[in-house]
């Protein structure tokens, strides 16, 4: 009860999320796509065990959509409802770009009240004559925003990776899953601005989008389009004590809230177990 007194007194705003980026690679999206085809195929398996489909395959599916949809949770539950942006379709340098500002409003101000960003896709699938439209959730990050000495709302850049599937959003959706030996070689990134104007920045520095770029061969499409920076360049930085001691804090914040997040959900499953036991004893 002294919980729920607190958070609602605590200072509450509405957060911007300004000029997002997102970064796939174009081999991640084709399995997706083969995986909708897949799919397709098996809903069209006759008694034969025949195939029985009229329109075209490149045709059959297609991806429609792609969304960011983020919304606030205090490790329990979401706080605030789901809202989400447009994605345009990746580049030859797998970036995606947004179709406008994100706004999440009456984001309670607490260090526990994190911003749960999911990606989703929308796709298109095509049965005989008749189109139908699935929803699919590739992934999901927790993000603990900044704040000031005030308790404001402090802008910063955000730079994160989206943990993809098998498993589950914390808002209990499952997570699509690539089903691949190589997974580790596919990777959903985000960057974006978040602040509490709604004026989006000037001079923000996203996913490098205008520079040409050398046509990558197929056999080597299912690494990530992404250059690594040599390690010299690392090793000879000099970070701020200052700055590596909040980054430090900040992912052990993250960290402890996903655990808190995974042992609710496991919390749940047991007590519904428990509800379904006690209910067939009954019976």
């Amino acid at each position: 009860m002294a919980k729920t007194l607190e958070l609602s007194v605590l200072n509450r705003t509405t957060i911007y999320i300004h000029n997002i980026q997102m970064l796939t690679s174009i081999a991640f999206e084709s399995r997706f796509e083969n995986f909708l085809r897949r799919m397709v195929q098996e809903k069209q398996r006759n008694a034969k065990g025949q195939y029985s489909n009229s329109a075209p395959e490149s045709e059959q599916v297609f991806i429609e959509e792609r969304r960011i949809m983020v919304s606030a949770n205090n490790t329990w539950k979401n706080i605030t409802d789901d809202t989400y942006v447009s994605m345009g379709a990746p580049n030859q340098q797998g970036v995606s770009l947004s179709g406008g500002t994100l706004a999440i409003k009456n984001f309670i101000c607490h260090p526990l009240v994190a911003l749960i960003m999911r990606v989703e896709y929308k796709a298109s699938i095509t049965l005989d004559k008749h189109r139908e439209q699935v929803f699919f959730t590739l992934g999901f990050t927790a993000h603990l925003p900044a704040f000031n000495a005030a308790g404001d709302l402090a802008d910063e850049s955000l730079d994160v990776k989206f943990i993809l599937g098998p498993g589950q959003a914390p808002n209990g959706e499952l997570l699509w899953d690539p089903n691949a030996d190589d997974k580790q070689f596919y990777q959903v990134r985000m960057r974006a601005y978040i602040s509490s104007s709604a004026a989006p920045p000037m001079d923000y520095q996203g996913f490098p989008v205008d520079k040409p770029r050398t046509a990558v061969p197929i056999q080597a499409a299912a690494r990530p389009l992404m250059p690594a920076a040599p390690i010299s360049s690392f090793a000879s930085a000099k970070p701020d004590p200052k700055t590596t001691e909040a980054l430090v804090m900040k992912d052990k914040q993250i960290k402890e809230l996903e655990q808190r997040m995974l042992d609710l959900q496991r919390r749940e499953q047991n007590i519904t177990s428990h509800a379904e036991a006690l209910e067939i004893r009954s019976l």
